[in-house]
């Protein structure tokens, strides 16, 4: 029973973080899904993504259901799915919300099973994000006390001050790893330079 349970653990799609689907097929055009990990996904992508994902679980609660469902919460999908899938006849992946919720009716005709990995696989992607990554970046500490939190859009709007990037249209095209590097490199920072602020005051 044991080498059974084992032999299905691919079955449970909580964790999924590779794609079912590379590769899908809606109204005759070919899209593909960001690779393994969301490692080619960019960080224009990932937030909009967490918008539309947001959403569906609201309209999901907000319709007294237990956990989110296909039939209830479509819209929300449909948009979602749309960020998520590039055109295979363009090199970049959308930045650009009315692109991307203009189209999004397309994947309406994709099959339940379909959907449901690709909502999977982003929940697996918005949990590995926060296992691996959730004490640099989802701490209060550094926030710079403004008391007020723009998701991810505030972040990359500060990363372009800093022009690392380039322009803010720039850090949406960005991958998304890449921010992440850079988010946890400035937070180090900041905190050694706060250890070394309360050294001094120590000393004193």
């Amino acid at each position: 029973m044991n080498e059974l349970v084992d032999l299905l653990a691919w079955m449970d799609m909580r964790g999924l973080v590779d794609p079912v689907f590379p590769v899908l097929k809606v109204g005759g055009r070919t899209y593909r899904m960001p690779k393994a990990e969301f490692d080619d996904g960019t960080a224009w992508q990932y937030a909009a993504a967490d918008d539309y994902y947001r959403k569906y679980v609201e309209a999901a609660q907000a319709s007294e259901l237990q956990t989110p469902t296909i039939a209830n919460c479509d819209d929300h999908l449909d948009k979602l799915i749309s960020v998520l899938l590039t055109d295979v006849r363009h090199k970049k992946a959308l930045t650009d919300r009315d692109e991307v919720e203009k189209r999004a009716g397309v994947f309406r005709k994709l099959k339940d099973y379909e959907r449901v990995v690709i909502l999977a696989y982003f929940s697996g992607i918005k949990q590995r994000i926060y296992d691996n990554y959730s004490s640099w970046l989802f701490t209060s500490d550094g926030s710079g006390g403004t008391g007020v939190n723009f998701g991810w859009w505030g972040r990359y709007l500060d990363i372009a001050k800093t022009g690392v990037f380039g322009t803010v249209e720039r850090v949406y095209e960005t991958r998304f790893y890449d921010i992440i590097v850079f988010l946890i490199q400035e937070k180090e920072y900041y905190l050694a330079e706060k250890r070394a602020v309360e050294e001094m005051k120590n000393e004193k």
